[in-house]
């Protein structure tokens, strides 16, 4: 009886969501969290470029365990909320999708990075998704990730290279799995937003030219959104860098202030990297010396490196005083704010291509190790 009438209130609620959607696209989000007091931000889960609107307010204050958003979506968008109180983070909840219109939400602050209780009709199509269609690729990658714990608790860290092997193999094949999972489902459901956001999250962890096969499956009315139309750059930007592509040149500044276009100059040798970096990025810096010393080897013989830093305006100063510092002896270009590689769907730094005399990439994100072995190889 109790399960029937919760049945009977989450589908009336639904029903009411549905019918709530004003004209405007406006929507209110009802919440509750198992503790009294703080204050709630809803947050957008991935790039501002991707939501074609901002939240007049993106903060709550918690009372009595319940907060409330209005704000205006135009269609279904991926969001996540945190608690917090002062400075301190107390909570963080997984990604959820605001529909138009009345929704509620439940939080548990002692389970971070749960998917809510969010009662909407996306959500309900989300939970379907990821229990339904994902769910037994994921209890098989699951189950893969135990065996491979159960090899590190025998052989600690000297697993043999062909046990190595083979769990590779499996997981390589398990994502193909996940990655062809989601095409399917969108070749079903041509107008889903859960396609639309899962394919983001996807694709911004890492390009794969899987990826734009999904994205040709999507209908007008998805891809004509901002956000269709916008991951749809972003795809080609990734595409564009494929190894065997031509590197576009990109309008840049030079350290004094010079507008200037690379990777014109990069024909000019017979191997040139294009290193994406930034004034405090540790994993760049930490590359500095070693790239150091292949330059000295191997710049009589035709290899060149162009640094470009993402560097916003407010950290000029600061990559000025990096490339000084760090004594850098390859040219340096300011790409402001990331601009240019965004344009490229560049999401980490460092990253690197190595393009050959014609312009053409060879490789995409080479450790030290690995282009000093290559030009080994080539440049003698």
């Amino acid at each position: 009886m109790a399960r029937y009438l919760f049945l009977l209130l989450f589908f009336s609620l639904v029903k009411f969501s549905a019918c709530a959607q004003p004209a405007d696209s406006s929507f209110t989000l009802e919440g509750q969290m198992n503790t009294d007091s703080g204050t709630v931000e809803l947050m957008q889960t991935r790039r501002d470029a991707y939501y074609p609107f901002r939240l007049a307010s993106s903060k709550a204050p918690l009372v009595k365990g319940r907060f409330i958003f209005r704000g205006s979506v135009l269609y279904p968008s991926a969001f996540r909320v945190r608690l917090f109180k002062g400075n301190e983070v107390l909570y963080m909840s997984g990604s959820f999708l605001v529909d138009p219109g009345f929704q509620t939400i439940s939080c548990n602050v002692d389970s971070l990075r749960e998917r809510p209780l969010l009662i909407n009709n996306s959500m309900l199509e989300s939970k379907r998704y990821f229990g339904e269609v994902l769910g037994p690729v994921m209890q098989k990658i699951g189950q893969l990730e135990e065996e491979r714990n159960h090899l590190r608790s025998i052989y600690k860290k000297n697993i043999p290279d062909s046990l190595l092997v083979s769990y590779k193999n499996e997981e390589n094949a398990l994502q193909l799995e996940k990655k062809r999972t989601l095409l399917n489902y969108t070749k079903k459901h041509p107008s889903s937003y859960v396609a639309l956001w899962e394919l983001i999250g996807q694709f911004e962890w890492e390009y794969e030219p899987i990826w734009d096969t999904v994205y040709a499956r999507f209908s007008d009315s998805i891809k004509n959104t901002h956000t269709g139309k916008t991951l749809a750059a972003r795809l080609y930007g990734a595409r564009v860098t494929l190894p065997g592509s031509t590197f576009p040149g990109l309008p840049l500044l030079t350290v004094t202030n010079k507008p200037v276009s690379i990777p014109d100059t990069a024909t000019h040798n017979q191997y040139t990297l294009i290193d994406f970096w930034y004034s405090h990025c540790g994993p760049c810096i930490s590359q500095f010396q070693d790239l150091k010393n292949i330059y000295a080897v191997y710049r009589p013989k035709g290899f060149d490196i162009l640094g470009i830093s993402v560097d916003k305006k407010d950290l000029i100063k600061d990559w000025k005083a990096a490339i000084k510092q760090y004594r850098l002896p390859w040219k340096q270009y300011l790409d402001l704010e990331g601009k240019e590689a965004h344009k490229l769907s560049i999401t980490f730094t460092p990253t690197n291509f190595l393009l050959d005399d014609r312009g053409k990439v060879i490789a995409r994100d080479m450790q030290p190790a690995e282009l000093k072995l290559f030009l080994e190889k080539h440049l003698h």
